[in-house]
């Protein structure tokens, strides 16, 4: 599923049941599965403390320490206390070394020493190849040019996060037995190769290096579920992609000097492929077939203004499980009346076009659960949009509206509406 973070304050609004919740604060952000690494639930429950004071009070029963931000350039050497301690989080302190102490921390599975770029990392690797149990290992924003020859003495690392460092190789990487791999916003000048050895790989995040091609050999990641190649050059996709039979999440977003038809073409073969990331690609056409992406449930088509809608929304609906579609900033007037052959469509984004009104065919999308209009040029409440009965949530953010009907007491199933900045709108009718 292609996910949005929306952190707003609700307020009741006295013209609608009171049921219905208006919003009148939004933080529209994305989050991609790559955005972050996640402990795992029993952990992740834990009570996550963020003074070392308050810490030291009961160390024993101290499992999330996260002191990112506090100042000061050494590790506190107190830090030995905390026995039980599992996660360890030590962003942006401008740290210069790491000490000693931290090798007593037997159970520590998760350390977080992102932007800390001053540290000596050959000494730092040293210390932290002696925590027993560490499984994640968080350094991003660190101008790390090269990774340590230290890396391959890591016996239980499954989860590395390197984003926006200066790499230019991942020399030893493959002597890892990774599930997770994030070099994005790095300096390589071309696909390492090496990972390719690392068979265990689930999730690998190469965006932003400018990369122009991939290797054929990328068929041996079989364990791959989610490949992140945003923003890059890619002009081919590999012949044995279709070799990748687990990868569900594919992010192909800004490379613009893809071959698509050749590319549609090799996507269409994957047979798990569940969510992809097309964004900012210039398409001129999108190529599906009968009998390919038969398991896509969610596609971002946002930023590809040239597409022919009606022609794209009529082969968006030869595959067959597509809920969630994502069409930001497309300069979209009106939708095209073939949007009614997305039959299982339950999600659209239509956010940043300039929609004045929609089609009475969106009435025929029966499943829509989800409507986000934001920042379009909509004067009133789309009138299809009321007979959706399926309808739990409608984003009207940023449009014209001047007022709401009241036949939307009558939509039992709507639970949100926000309406953040309609500055005619008048409530009090």
């Amino acid at each position: 599923m292609i996910e949005n973070n929306i952190n707003c304050n609700i307020i009741s609004c006295p013209i609608i049941m009171h049921r219905l919740l208006i919003s009148c604060c939004l933080i529209f952000s994305w989050t991609i599965v790559f955005s972050q690494f996640n402990a795992d639930d029993a952990l992740h429950k834990k009570k996550i403390y963020t003074s070392l004071k308050e810490a030291l009070k009961t160390p024993s029963s101290v499992y999330r320490l996260d002191l990112s931000g506090s100042g000061g350039s050494k590790l506190s050497k107190e830090i030995s206390k905390f026995s039980n301690l599992q996660e360890l989080r030590l962003m942006y302190l401008n740290l210069t070394e790491l000490n000693e102490e931290l090798k007593t921390l037997g159970k520590l599975e998760i350390i977080d020493l992102s932007g800390n770029p001053r540290i000596d990392w050959d000494i730092a690797f040293d210390q932290l190849v002696a925590l027993p149990n560490l499984h994640t290992l968080l350094l991003k924003d660190n101008e790390l040019k090269e990774l340590p020859s230290s890396i391959a003495s890591f016996k239980k690392l499954e989860h590395i996060n390197l984003n926006n460092n200066e790499l230019v190789k991942l020399a030893a990487i493959d002597q890892l037995s990774l599930k997770t791999l994030w070099v994005a916003e790095n300096k390589l000048a071309s696909y390492p190769t090496n990972i390719n050895k690392i068979t265990s790989l689930q999730n690998l995040n190469l965006a932003k290096n400018g990369l122009e091609e991939l290797s054929d050999e990328i068929k041996d990641l079989t364990a791959l579920k989610t490949l992140n190649l945003e923003e890059n050059n890619l002009q081919w996709l590999p012949n044995p992609l279709d070799l990748l039979r687990e990868l569900s999440v594919l992010n192909l977003s800004s490379n613009v000097q893809m071959n698509w038809p050749y590319a549609f073409k090799q996507m269409m073969r994957l047979i798990n492929l569940r969510t992809l990331y097309l964004r900012d690609n210039d398409l001129t056409e999108v190529s599906f077939e009968p009998g390919g992406f038969i398991k896509l449930e969610a596609l971002d088509l946002s930023g590809n203004s040239a597409l022919d809608w009606d022609n794209t929304f009529a082969v968006l609906g030869t595959a067959p499980e597509l809920m969630e579609l994502h069409l930001e900033n497309n300069r979209i007037k009106g939708l095209a009346a073939s949007i009614q052959q997305i039959k299982k469509l339950s999600y659209l984004n239509l956010n940043r076009n300039r929609i004045v009104h929609l089609t009475k065919s969106l009435q025929e999308n029966e499943e829509l659960k989800k409507i986000t209009l934001n920042r379009n040029k909509l004067k009133e409440l789309p009138k299809e949009a009321l007979n959706l009965r399926q309808l739990e949530e409608l984003e009207l953010n940023e449009n014209q509206l001047t007022q709401l009907p009241e036949e939307m007491g009558k939509m039992s199933s709507l639970q949100v509406l926000k309406i953040n900045k309609n500055p005619s709108l008048n409530l009090e009718k």
